[in-house]
């Protein structure tokens, strides 16, 4: 097989830098002139979400207690060459983010252990002109990643932080270059935190924060992300979960260079299950969300309590129906 030069092949080397900035851009991090997007990162990062002061990043304060945790709440999906297909990710049990030596984090996934160093992190604004932190991993130019915590996104002026719980989006590509469409990445996403040790056994809690829907049409290729109000309501009586997801905003529909902006109508309504400190939940879409996406939206949230007495909550959403397939994050407190 003929072997490709990159650095000969200037419009290849062109590419993956763009494909770079791409990835980035996924994480709510962008390079020069790249495309934003809403909530910090794709599919649900939140920009309620900092552990840190407002008005600041930093990184989570979570890792000050501890060096290492294992994902507690997970979500994926593979997307196939950009404006492809897509696939939901099976769940990585041994899914673990640890704080390193070289001010970065090391992420096990997969089997694999990916190192991001202070050197590989990029900072810049989101479409909330919000500073955002992110990491690109750059050793190998055909295997490329990206990382970024939400404690890494700028919070709102007058908004508080999480102190419990974090969540992440860690996309990994694979770049053949001997196939001009050959891009295929994996995203995902997941919570992790101080988990509730001793949860409430009588009361009522509802949490309020935000989640992100990101799904790739398989009938087009289009990719559509956006973010919106969560609401849950815990009854720690029957263990039981209800909520909606409402007000989605920052619909990007985009295939490779076009881009269009339409915020979706309708919403999810939720219900689901408590046990022990975790939780699973049905999202169900409403006539006007399902008319929207021209398909019936369901998904489906494995979720966790953080804090000493349930005080947040976190995790990921699965969105795996008959043509729209993908994944985001949720985070939420009382």
């Amino acid at each position: 097989m003929k072997q490709i030069s990159l650095r000969k092949n200037k419009s290849l080397k062109i590419g993956l830098i763009g494909f770079a900035a791409i990835s980035l851009a996924a994480c709510g991090v962008t390079t020069g002139g790249g495309t934003t997007t809403t909530g910090g990162t794709t599919g649900g990062g939140t920009t309620t979400g900092g552990t840190t002061g407002g008005g600041t990043t930093g990184g989570s304060s979570l890792f000050s207690s501890k060096s290492s945790y294992v994902a507690d709440a997970q979500s994926g999906y593979n997307h196939v060459n950009l404006g492809g297909t897509s696939s939901i990710l099976p769940k990585d049990a041994t899914f673990k983010i640890s704080k390193n030596s070289d001010g970065g984090y090391d992420v096990l996934s997969g089997g694999k252990t990916i190192t991001f160093t202070s050197a590989d992190a990029n900072t810049s604004k989101n479409s909330d002109g919000l500073s955002v932190t992110g990491y690109v991993n750059k050793t190998d130019p055909l295997n490329i990643s990206t990382f970024t915590l939400t404690s890494d996104i700028e919070l709102k002026s007058g908004q508080t932080g999480y102190k419990y719980s974090d969540t992440y989006v860690l996309s990994t590509t694979k770049i053949d270059i001997s196939n001009p469409t050959g891009i295929n990445t994996d995203y995902k996403f997941g919570a992790f935190g101080e988990n509730t040790a001793s949860m409430p056994s009588s009361n009522t809690v509802t949490y309020n924060g935000t989640a992100g829907v990101s799904v790739v049409d398989n009938r087009d290729g289009n990719l559509h992300t956006s973010e919106g109000a969560l609401k849950l309501v815990a009854d720690f009586a029957t263990n039981k979960v209800t909520g909606s997801l409402s007000a989605l905003k920052g619909n990007i529909v985009s295939k490779l260079s076009a881009v269009t902006v339409s915020n979706p109508a309708g919403s999810f309504a939720i219900s689901g299950d408590v046990g022990s400190s975790k939780f699973t939940a049905n999202l169900v879409g409403d006539a006007a969300l399902n008319a929207h996406f021209n398909e019936t939206m369901n998904g489906v949230m494995d979720g966790a309590f953080f804090g000493p007495a349930a005080d947040e909550i976190a995790g990921g959403i699965t969105y795996d129906n008959t043509n729209l397939k993908g994944a985001s994050s949720f985070r939420a407190k009382k």
